[in-house]
């Protein structure tokens, strides 16, 4: 089910393609989500909350492969997560939003725009 709904964000660039007008387009991300979420016949909710755990890997996983420890003079690290490689279209996302000072998003948390209410709900995810 995973890369199922990799895929399926990844064709929704209005959920995680930050350049784009539609990722600022609050009717067009809800449409988005409920899209992915028909594909997978699960609830908007629960594929948002898969989405953000999955990314949220990613996220430390890209850590450790771009960050040496210090003093260490080895190559980086690589990354054995076996979602690793097919998420790496969101690379130069996360580049850009820690360069426009989006550090929040190397937290395990994330503020989501809730369909159903329409207000920010805080998903807090624990390590996995």
């Amino acid at each position: 089910m995973e890369e199922t709904l990799i895929e399926a964000v990844r064709q929704q660039t209005a959920i995680w393609q930050i350049t784009s007008h539609s990722y600022r387009d609050i009717r067009v991300k809800e449409n988005a989500w409920k899209e992915v979420a028909r594909e997978l016949d699960i609830s908007v909710e629960l594929a948002m909350k898969k989405w953000i755990s999955l990314r949220d890997r990613f996220v430390r996983e890209l850590k450790k492969t771009t960050h040496r420890v210090f003093g260490d003079s080895g190559p980086p690290t690589t990354s054995s997560w076996k979602y690793f490689e097919i998420l790496m279209f969101l690379a130069d996302t996360m580049k850009h939003q820690q360069k426009a000072g989006f550090n929040s998003l190397f937290t395990s948390s994330d503020k989501m725009f809730d369909e159903c209410d329409g207000t920010a709900n805080q998903l807090v995810l624990g390590e996995t």
